[in-house]
């Protein structure tokens, strides 16, 4: 009986594997037999990663650089100088003003080139 209890018990003195993805059994596996849609994961990852920040930076920048546009605009009606003004010069003072879509698009832009050089094989 004291036979039987000892098989039923786990061994911890065997060692574990530490293929967390699962590739290779216990036998030894040639290379051709891999399975490389489990390391795609990471390129998904980083990938995701990069679009999901970009599109946070942008979204950041847009919201500052839109209220700054706001307050602009708001102290040109205080002071008056909308009323004076004509179509062209109204225009004009609108083109002094940060744009917030380009603010955005270059946060964006940023974002994305500094993450692309940071996974880059690439020196620089």
């Amino acid at each position: 009986m004291a036979a039987t209890q000892a098989q039923d018990q786990p061994s911890f003195n065997e060692p574990k594997s530490l293929d967390v993805e699962g590739q290779t059994p216990q036998e030894v596996v040639e290379v051709d037999e891999l399975d490389y849609a489990k390391r795609a994961q990471w390129l998904r990852a980083a990938i995701l990663g990069l679009v999901g920040g970009a599109c946070s930076m942008a979204i950041g920048e847009l919201v500052s650089v839109y209220s700054k546009y706001d307050i602009e605009m708001s102290q040109m009606k205080r002071d008056g100088k909308i009323e004076n003004m004509g179509a062209d010069e109204l225009d004009a003072e609108k083109e002094k003003l940060p744009n917030p879509w380009h603010a955005a698009g270059a946060s964006a832009l940023a974002f994305s080139w500094g993450r692309w050089c940071r996974y880059s094989p690439l020196p620089f």
